[in-house]
C-alpha cells in the first residue's frame, strides 16, 4: 500500500481492531490521530471530521498517557494543521524530552528551517538523518534545511539522491528537487522534474508539479487557469504553509507579483516566517525587494517569526 489513501484507511481498520481487542491503549490512539492527520494532510480526506478526529485520537491518548511521546507527537501534528505552528513546535519539543527521536527531530528540522531558524534547523537534521539515514522524511528535513538556508547545491544533491532511491512517491521527491533546482537558476530541469512528478500519478503533489510544469515553463494564462480551476490545490493552499509559498514561488516566476504576495501573506500566516531566505536567497522576489508591500510582509513575518523564538 505505501503512503496512499487505501495504505492509510487499512492502517486505520487495524488499529481500530487493535481497540476492540485490547480496550483503550494510548499508543494506539496516538496512531490513529496520526494516521488521520496523513489522510488529512495529503488530501485523501480533507474535511473537518477528518482533522477533528486527529485532534481527539490525539488528546485520548495523552490522557491516558501524559508521559508517552507519541501522544505528543500525534498532538503536535493536529495543531500544525490547524496553523497553530508554533504550538506545534513546543509539542514536538515536549516529545523530544521525553524521547529523542528521529520523527521529533526531522519534524522540528522541518518546521524551523521555513520559520527562519535555520542553525537549530539544521543542527536537528543533521542529527535525524544520523539517527535514521534510510528513512526518506530524514532525508527531506535535511534537504529542506539546507534549501531555506540558501544551500541550493545541498539541496539538489539531497533532492536527487532521494528521486534515485524511489523510496517514496515519485512526485514528492520530483517536486522537492524542482524546487530546489528551480531557486539553484536550472529552470529548464526544474520543469523537466515538475513535469515527470505530474505524470507519476493522481495525488495532490502531483498535483502541484503540474503547475510548477506550467509555470517554469512559462506559460501564464495555462498556469493561472490551471490553479484556479482546480479545486485540490485551493482547498490545500488554505490549510499549509509549504503549499502557499511554492504557489508564490511559481507566480512570481511568471511576473505575477501580486498573486505571488497574496500568498506569501497565506504562508507567513501558517508559519512559514523565513523572512531571511525570502529577501536574500528567493531569486524570483528580486524585482519587488524594494517594494513597500514586499517590505510591510518581511516586518510581519520578522514579528510572526519572534513567536517561534519565544
Amino acid at each position: 500500500y505505501a503512503l496512499t489513501g487505501p495504505g492509510i484507511e487499512e492502517a486505520i481498520r487495524l488499529a481500530e481492531d487493535g481497540l476492540k481487542r485490547l480496550g483503550d491503549h494510548s499508543l494506539l490512539h496516538a496512531a490513529l490521530g496520526v494516521f488521520h492527520y496523513l489522510l488529512y494532510d495529503f488530501g485523501f480526506r480533507s474535511d473537518e471530521e477528518t482533522l477533528s478526529r486527529c485532534t481527539a485520537e490525539a488528546t485520548r491518548a495523552l490522557e491516558l498517557n501524559p508521559d508517552l511521546p507519541q501522544a505528543w507527537h500525534a498532538k503536535g501534528l493536529s495543531e500544525y494543521k490547524r496553523g497553530n505552528t508554533p504550538e506545534t513546535v513546543r509539542l514536538l519539543r515536549r516529545e523530544l524530552e521525553l524521547e529523542w527521536n528521529s520523527d521529533a527531530l526531522w519534524w522540528l528540522a522541518f518546521i524551523l528551517s521555513e520559520a527562519g531558524l535555520t542553525t537549530e534547523a539544521r543542527q536537528f537534521a543533521a542529527e535525524a538523518v544520523e539517527r535514521d539515514p534510510l528513512t526518506w522524511m530524514t532525508t527531506l528535513s535535511k534537504g529542506a534545511a539546507d534549501l531555506f538556508s540558501g544551500d541550493f547545491d545541498s539541496a539538489v544533491r539531497l533532492f536527487r539522491d532521494e528521486v534515485a532511491r524511489a523510496m517514496i512517491d515519485p512526485a514528492f521527491s520530483r517536486w522537492w528537487l524542482g524546487q530546489a533546482l528551480a531557486y539553484a537558476g536550472e529552470e529548464s530541469e526544474a520543469a523537466i522534474q515538475f513535469e515527470r512528478g505530474a505524470e507519476a500519478g493522481d495525488s495532490l503533489i502531483s498535483e502541484f508539479c503540474g503547475l510548477g510544469a506550467l509555470a517554469f515553463r512559462g506559460d501564464k494564462d495555462g498556469a493561472r487557469t490551471y490553479f484556479e480551476s482546480n479545486t485540490n490545490l485551493q482547498q490545500a493552499v488554505l490549510r499549509d504553509e509549504t503549499f502557499p509559498r511554492y504557489v508564490a514561488q511559481c507566480f512570481a516566476k511568471l511576473g505575477e507579483f501580486d498573486t505571488a504576495l497574496r500568498w506569501l501573506d497565506q504562508a507567513a500566516d501558517w508559519g512559514f516566517t523565513n523572512h531571511q531566505f525570502l529577501s536574500e536567497h528567493d531569486r524570483f522576489l528580486v524585482p519587488i525587494r524594494d517594494d513597500p508591500r514586499f517590505m510591510a510582509f518581511l516586518e510581519r513575518a520578522r514579528e510572526k517569526q519572534r513567536e517561534f523564538e519565544a
